[in-house]
């Protein structure tokens, strides 16, 4: 569609504004009316009052049909609706200084510098024409626009106008009174469109959301929301790390293992009178045994252990070494010599020993008189073969030829001999290189810093003890002392 559109009078051509569609205008060049079409085409219309109007034809049916059509004959007191509001007179009329107080009721649309002129031109059917000696007596009123008319001449000099274009007072009253109502109407309406166009460049810019949904916001769509998620993840595990690593570390501290609590509890103080008079023998009775084979001599007493280094756990069982075991039910280990001896001829075959004799010719001479006696080392190779092994074997051993008792009693041995055995013992052995060592001198007990190694034995079997205590400690002083 054209920016622009012609005069269909003269073709003068001027800018196409939406404000001008639909209303009446006239040209600023041949001063002619016309309407403005939505197509941006121009219809000449007749300016009421003109000569082709004043020859009686009927009035066209929208124009009968309008409720503001006045009668044939308004009274001089009516105010027309729409009057004509010529706002630029013709050339070479003249009016009255009052017409000149209607010109600004015209309202220019001008966006350049021409533009068309915004009037109101009054549809309604002309007034009868009038009779020939009227037109006779008046004809410079009907060239010059019809009665009531009012012009203005170029010159503006009053008094120069002919009689029939001089207007009552009354219709300058009523003309003046339209343009002021037509000039407000104009006014109200470019506010009215200023304040449309502000509203609308006024509204926020929408974006596009595309690839959005619901209500996520742009940190899902950039990734961001993603790395965040990433990082509060990795900052909680980091610490649920932290606080399981120290739990840990308490829980070793406050619940050391069992082992451990054995190493802790034979080198614990003695509390009492006892600490001043007899610290070794209240440490010694900690562990399994207080006589230790060949001399009887108690467990080393320590009063440090705590950079011991304990090894695995390693068990044996007795049911591999049960018929072992039978064999010797109700037997006794010689203390004079290595033989399992009957308990019954315990005191005969200690009799026919001869001293002076190596120990290995006294246990031939005794097993040579058939009188039930085993050989001890025998019995124990035996019962490594079985499955005990070494280890296993020095501790069985231990636990035979020992004393629980300082009267030489032996409550372990006792019950092996009866056939009441556990199902089996577990072994680690643990040693360190700054142990602290006891020792008696006279009236009081120093320290002193020795290497050391050592096993603890735990019975596994109903009706046997179930803590972990150590069986034997050997010691080495270091090298510096």
């Amino acid at each position: 569609m054209s920016a622009t559109f012609v005069c269909p009078h003269c073709n003068a051509s001027y800018p196409r504004k939406p404000v001008l569609v639909g209303r009446a205008v006239r040209c600023t060049t041949c001063k002619n009316a016309f309407r403005l079409r939505e197509d941006g085409i121009a219809d000449a219309i007749e300016m009421p009052g003109s000569t082709a109007q004043q020859t009686p034809e009927p009035p066209p049916p929208a124009a009968a049909s309008s409720p503001l059509a006045p009668s044939a004959k308004p009274p001089a007191a009516a105010v027309p609706s729409r009057p004509i509001i010529p706002l630029t007179l013709p050339p070479g009329l003249a009016g009255p200084p009052k017409a000149k107080s209607a010109a600004p009721a015209a309202s220019s649309f001008a966006s350049d510098k021409r533009d068309v002129e915004v009037v109101e031109i009054d549809e309604r059917p002309a007034p009868p024409a009038p009779p020939p000696a009227a037109l006779k007596a008046k004809p410079s009123a009907a060239k010059a626009g019809g009665a009531g008319t009012a012009t203005v001449s170029r010159s503006g000099e009053p008094g120069k106008t002919r009689g029939s274009e001089i207007l009552t007072a009354q219709q300058q009253d009523v003309r003046r009174a339209m343009a002021a109502t037509l000039a407000n109407s104009m006014t109200a309406a470019l506010q009215a469109e200023t304040l449309k166009n502000e509203q609308q460049s006024a509204k926020p810019t929408k974006t596009p959301s595309e690839g959005r949904v619901g209500k996520i916001g742009p940190a899902i769509l950039t990734g961001e929301g993603v790395r965040m998620a990433r990082l509060r993840l990795a900052w909680w595990l980091i610490a649920i790390g932290l606080i399981a690593s120290i739990g840990g570390c308490s829980w070793l501290i406050m619940h050391r293992n069992p082992r451990q609590q054995a190493l802790d509890f034979y080198s614990s103080a003695v509390t009492g009178a006892r600490n001043r008079t007899d610290r070794i023998g209240g440490i010694q009775e900690r562990a399994w045994l207080i006589g230790l084979p060949p001399a009887n001599i108690g467990v080393p007493a320590m009063s440090d252990l705590s950079d011991a280094h304990i090894g695995p756990v390693r068990t044996y069982r007795f049911s591999v070494a049960k018929a072992l075991f039978d064999q010797v039910n109700g037997m006794v280990i010689s203390p004079r010599v290595p033989l399992w001896m009957p308990k019954a001829a315990q005191a005969e075959l200690e009799a026919r020993l001869v001293e002076g004799l190596s120990v290995q010719k006294q246990v031939a001479a005794i097993l040579q008189l058939n009188k039930g006696a085993i050989d001890y080392r025998d019995w124990k190779s035996r019962l490594e073969a079985a499955g005990f092994g070494t280890e296993g074997a020095d501790a069985i051993d231990l636990l035979l030829r020992g004393r629980t008792k300082a009267s030489g009693e032996n409550i372990y041995a006792a019950r092996f001999l009866a056939g009441k055995l556990p199902d089996a013992i577990e072994i680690v052995s643990f040693a360190g290189r700054k142990g602290s060592l006891v020792i008696s001198r006279s009236q009081s007990y120093e320290q002193r810093t020795v290497q050391y190694q050592g096993v603890l034995l735990h019975f596994v079997g109903k009706d046997w003890p179930q803590e972990w205590r150590v069986l034997t400690i050997s010691t080495a002083m270091n090298a510096q002392q």
